[in-house]
C-alpha cells in the first residue's frame, strides 16, 4: 500500500505486521470467512458478483412466495369473515 492509498480501516480492524531489513508493511487483515452477521442478517459473500440470471429467478421465487402467501392469508380473512 502507498502512502496515497486510503487505510479504510473501521474501528476493530486488526492489523499485520511484516518487517524486513529495509521495509515494515502494516496492513488490515480481512475477514475472510463467508458466512458472517452483518446488522442481524447472515450474508454470504463469496468475492464474486452473482450472475444477473441467478438474482433474477431468485427474486421471481421469492416474489411468487410472497404473492401465494399473502393471496393464502387473504383467502383465510375472507373464510372467517363468513363464520
Amino acid at each position: 500500500m502507498s502512502e496515497a492509498e486510503p487505510w479504510d480501516l473501521l474501528p476493530g480492524d486488526e492489523l499485520e505486521l511484516e518487517r524486513t531489513a529495509e521495509q515494515l508493511t502494516i496492513r488490515p487483515l480481512r475477514d475472510t470467512k463467508p458466512l458472517r452477521q452483518e446488522r442481524g442478517v447472515w450474508v454470504y459473500r463469496s468475492g464474486k458478483p452473482l450472475p444477473v440470471g441467478v438474482v433474477e429467478e431468485t427474486l421471481r421465487t421469492i416474489r411468487r412466495e410472497r404473492e401465494s402467501r399473502n393471496l393464502d392469508l387473504g383467502e383465510e380473512s375472507r373464510n372467517e369473515s363468513l363464520l
